[in-house]
């Protein structure tokens, strides 16, 4: 008598697959992120980059509305905010015009990571119904909190600041830049500190050793 395939096999091997690209599109981000790397990923990019966010952006789709819903809620559209040369030049651009900080990064990967776990435990025990259930924004932080950050750049008046705000980069609304300053710079403690952490967490040990490795952290 055969056995009957496991609940949502479909849905799992996507997630693995995408969590795979994601692993390596981080790594890889991580690798050329533009305020490091000035130059040497010539004037189109790696193109391995927007190829594996290309890809990962269809395997995202593929996980259904809920899952896509409420992995752009942490931030997948700034962290895979291009899947071609022109979009990765003008993020480029913007990132090295901003300043944007990496910590930023590493803070919505992270919550990526948590998401794509939650995701698997829910199909793990047959419960997708369920996990479809849940809000956009249930358990999770928003990407709004960033939203400030480019606004605080606007209102400076910093000539190699101006411009209009970056839509791939940032949500819409914005909030009290005070409110802002104290999450980045906590966000910021956090990532530079990662030796206090629990590193060889299975959710977050790839992440940690990329981060680790891209800001030089001892383990």
């Amino acid at each position: 008598m055969s056995k009957e395939p496991a609940p949502h096999t479909e849905l799992l091997a996507c997630l693995d697959e995408f969590k795979e690209a994601s692993d390596t599109y981080f790594k890889k981000f991580n690798e050329f992120y533009p305020l490091f790397k000035k130059g040497v990923e010539g004037i189109f990019g790696p193109s391995e980059l927007y190829e594996l966010a290309l890809k990962a952006q269809c395997l995202v789709g593929m996980l259904g509305p809920t899952a896509t819903r409420r992995l752009k809620y942490v931030g997948f559209g700034m962290l895979f905010p291009f899947d071609n040369p022109v979009d990765w030049y003008e993020w480029k651009e913007a990132i090295v015009r901003r300043s944007i900080p990496q910590s930023i990064y590493f803070s919505i990967a992270i919550r990526l990571d948590s998401e794509i776990a939650r995701i698997r435990f829910f199909l793990d025990r047959g419960k997708w119904d369920d996990y479809q259930l849940l809000s956009d924004s249930e358990y999770l932080v928003s990407k709004e909190r960033y939203a400030g950050y480019w606004k605080e750049l606007e209102e400076t008046g910093s000539p190699s600041k101006s411009g209009p705000v970056d839509a791939q980069l940032v949500p819409s609304s914005t909030f009290s830049i005070n409110e802002l300053n104290i999450n980045l710079k906590s966000e910021s403690e956090a990532v530079n500190n990662l030796d206090k952490w629990q590193k060889r967490s299975e959710i977050w040990a790839n992440i940690i050793d990329v981060v680790t490795k891209s800001l030089g952290v001892k383990i």
